[in-house]
């Protein structure tokens, strides 16, 4: 008789199957959201949801929203971005916008909005998003960060989904994690955290923390607000100067409280550039002024958010410094257009079409009546990333022509070139 094979004993985890009850099982993630709303409107099988819980004034044109996610919220750490969608007119508009505050204890986040002349969905979340208005949140992507924090917040955000996932492997819908005390809670979200940007310039090799020279301009203060009140939140010691360029007083975002920072840590300094100043205008950033405000500028690690201009401008006057981050919050152009049009095939629907040299294909596919998805618009999220089969393209950030086959590239950053087959 054939030796039998003992049984195997399964360690009791204290975790079950899904039950066969399971909506997941049975019901359509579109189906579900449309019912469960009618009971909760942050219910949902997938999407992230928030409800707007405060609102107040960061200036004269822009405006917080405090959300408070869904348990589909994966975490986040300060300096990342989410990507914001409105529907408007039966229509859904997707927007980026960066952290401005650390994630709170509770669970919740802060985005500030800054709204754009003619812009149209900026003044529907500026003016018109009230408190208790539900929004629909992408999860947390890129960002800046500070180097000697970055690895023990990259660490932090991946135990949170992994014991998130673990302790809740078939839960669906809920209020707002931070109801259960748990920050990190990603629902049944990947385990594998966003990744944070690795630097682009020897951030990665320094064994002690630089002294930290914050560059903003405009709305490119929010996201280096929230490192800057994360890292003082959490001890930082090391010097830190924030430059801050806007046009006029009315138009600085948090004002009062960075003035506030100052009195409280002796390490900080800040100073308001105002370039519309009525009394004494500041001059755009330049060489004269850094060399005044920071002398030290060779052994500082740089930050930098606002216009492409001001980032190439500030890429350009800190080549000195030991480390370099930088986010610009404009999609990059073509500086020079020769009207020329060339053919681009899309593989997977079999179109061929004549587009224009002259602007990122995502316009171009766009302006043609395709419709691929997108998200931030300039180059951060990867949501508009596709194949390039065959043929090339111009990276519009550097200018490159690029040419490698079957290798992705981002829509809304490369503009078609020649010969350009596309896996659309």
């Amino acid at each position: 008789m054939p030796a039998q094979t003992p049984a195997i004993r399964t360690p009791d985890t204290g975790h079950r199957p899904a039950s066969r009850l399971n909506p997941r099982r049975w019901l359509q993630p579109a189906v579900f959201d449309f019912w469960a709303r009618h009971f909760n409107r942050t219910w949902s099988a997938e999407r992230i949801l928030a409800r707007v819980i405060e609102r107040r004034a960061a200036s004269a044109r822009a405006t917080t929203l405090v959300l408070k996610p869904n348990r589909h919220w994966p975490g986040a750490v300060a300096g990342q971005h989410l990507d914001v969608i409105v529907e408007i007119e039966g229509a859904r508009h997707r927007r980026s916008y960066s952290l401005s505050a650390p994630p709170r204890a509770d669970g919740c986040i802060e985005i500030t909005v800054a709204e754009v002349e003619g812009g149209l969905v900026s003044p529907v979340l500026a003016r018109m998003t009230q408190v208790g208005a539900v929004l629909e949140l992408s999860a947390p992507y890129a960002g800046l960060a500070l180097s000697h924090i970055r690895a023990a917040d990259r660490a932090q955000t991946s135990s949170g989904r992994m014991a998130a996932e673990l302790t809740h492997p078939s839960l669906l819908v809920g209020e707002g994690a931070g109801e259960r005390g748990r920050t990190h809670d990603a629902g049944s979200l990947p385990l594998s955290p966003t990744p944070l940007p690795q630097g682009e310039r020897g951030l990665n090799n320094m064994r002690t923390p630089a002294p930290a020279l914050l560059l903003a301009a405009g709305s490119g203060i929010t996201p280096l607000r929230a490192l800057l009140v994360d890292a003082l939140a959490k001890g930082e010691t090391r010097a830190i100067t924030l430059l801050y360029w806007a046009q006029t007083r009315e138009e600085l975002c948090f004002h009062e409280e960075l003035l506030q920072l100052v009195q409280g840590h002796p390490t900080l300094r800040v100073e308001f550039l105002l370039t519309r100043d009525s009394a004494a205008p500041a001059a755009r950033i330049n060489a004269t002024q850094l060399q005044a405000l920071a002398p030290e500028l060779s052994t500082c690690e740089v930050l930098a958010c606002g216009p492409d201009g001001f980032i190439a401008r500030a890429r350009e006057l800190c080549a000195s410094a030991r480390g370099f981050q930088a986010e610009g919050f404009t999609a990059a152009v073509p500086e020079k257009s020769d009207g020329a049009r060339v053919r681009v095939q899309l593989k997977r629907s079999g179109l061929a079409l004549d587009l224009p040299t002259d602007r990122p294909l995502l316009q171009a596919l766009e302006e043609a009546g395709q419709t691929p998805a997108f998200g931030c618009r300039r180059g951060i999220c990867n949501t508009c990333s596709c194949d390039r089969i065959a043929g090339a393209t111009r990276d519009l950030q550097s200018g490159d022509l690029r040419d490698e086959p079957s290798t992705p590239i981002r829509l809304c950053v490369h503009s078609a070139a020649q010969g350009l087959v596309l896996d659309l």
